[in-house]
């Protein structure tokens, strides 16, 4: 075992039982502002160009009369707000794990009225279930981060299916590196027992992409990689020590840090 390794159990550990997820939110709710800056109250702006970049190459875009679904939206609904302002559509910011900040998305909403200001906050509807969204109903489905974390992956992409309309798109940023960022890849190291039983913080039960493709056809959608890339000097610095648990796994696969997915109904031809 190198010292590197022992480094990362032993924090994976503190991580598990000192600081699991039930005290990290308790945390954020008392000091919201200091601990955990996502991206969804740092840096709206450049998330939802990435959106409209890759829409643009899929010759679509959201216009007024179109409905947007965000899966995992975290504390706020900042993304709803940005997106909706811009483009004047319907927005779902569905989380069904994290209370709504207030504070900070009043400050949100506030700072996309500067920039939009027939920005109209009652488009952007916050829902903890799916279910309340009829079918076939929602254009453009969208998530950052997220996927990584669900572990029940074919009742996600099921109910996802269920609300989609027949030419819905959808595109998810997935972050695949291991979340102690110094070690992104140091959770290929174990089997899923010692994973899941010791070192997982019960949020990441380590999806590779080809996982997230493979289930995205099997339910009927057509899944496509837009944009991905990978950590090649960490990546060698653990890929002959990788459990054989994972030796299904094409090398390409394992060593994706990050990537684009984009996502669509896939029609049968004549």
């Amino acid at each position: 075992m190198k010292i590197g390794d022992l480094e990362y159990i032993i924090k994976r550990l503190i991580r598990r039982y000192i600081f699991p997820n039930s005290i990290l939110y308790a945390i954020k709710r008392i000091f919201p502002t200091f601990l955990f800056r996502n991206a969804n109250i740092t840096d709206t702006e450049i998330y939802i160009n990435t959106i409209k970049n890759v829409l643009a190459s899929l010759n679509t875009k959201i216009t007024q009369d179109k409905t947007v679904v965000e899966i995992g939206a975290g504390a706020t609904c900042s993304y709803g707000y940005e997106i909706s302002g811009r483009f004047g559509c319907k927005y779902f910011s569905h989380e069904p794990y994290v209370n709504l900040n207030k504070k900070i998305d009043e400050k949100m909403y506030a700072k996309s009225r500067v920039k939009y200001p027939e920005l109209n906050k009652e488009n952007v509807i916050r829902i903890d279930k799916l279910s309340s969204i009829p079918d076939a109903s929602v254009d453009f489905i969208i998530s950052s981060s997220v996927l990584e974390h669900v572990y029940d992956f074919s009742a996600l992409t099921a109910e996802l299916k269920r609300i989609i309309a027949p030419n819905g798109i959808m595109i998810h940023q997935v972050d695949y590196r291991d979340h102690y960022f110094k070690y992104p890849y140091h959770f290929l190291l174990f089997s899923k027992k010692i994973w899941s039983k010791y070192l997982s913080p019960k949020s990441l039960p380590r999806w590779r992409i080809s996982d997230h493709i493979k289930n995205f056809r099997q339910v009927g959608f057509e899944a496509s990689v837009f944009q991905k890339n990978s950590l090649e000097t960490e990546f060698d610095k653990i890929k002959h020590r990788i459990h054989p648990e994972f030796s299904n796994y094409s090398e390409d696969s394992l060593k994706t840090a990050y990537a684009i997915i984009t996502v669509q109904i896939k029609h049968q031809t004549d």
